[in-house]
């Protein structure tokens, strides 16, 4: 992308703003923190069950467990990408902005 976007970049960058708004709605949801939470917690206490020779069933529950965190990673990154687009979305119209009005002060 360019400095300035286009009016296709600027539909990106509108699509990838309400991404991350939906994202940030499910983080800040209670029921997705509960849920995360509760998981986090169930896979540690059957990991701390597990037996010594166990290393499959120990192996399967750190699976989960990056799993897990893996897809609050993804959230969390497609959270702030939307923040970098409405940021990046700001600017650009600020700056069509100015513009407009240093060419409305050349014209008048």
């Amino acid at each position: 992308m360019s400095q300035y976007p286009r009016m296709d970049d600027e539909h990106k960058l509108i699509r990838e703003i309400d991404r991350g708004q939906q994202a940030r709605i499910v983080i800040d949801s209670p029921i997705y923190r509960e849920a995360i939470d509760g998981l986090r917690e169930q896979l540690m206490s059957e990991w701390r069950d597990t037996t010594g020779r166990d290393t499959q069933g120990r192996e399967q529950l750190w699976l989960a467990q990056n799993l897990l965190q893996r897809i609050e990673t993804h959230l969390t990154q497609v959270m702030q990408t939307g923040q970098m687009a409405s940021m990046q979305l700001q600017t650009h119209r600020s700056t069509l902005a100015k513009a407009a009005d240093w060419m409305r002060g050349r014209w008048e």
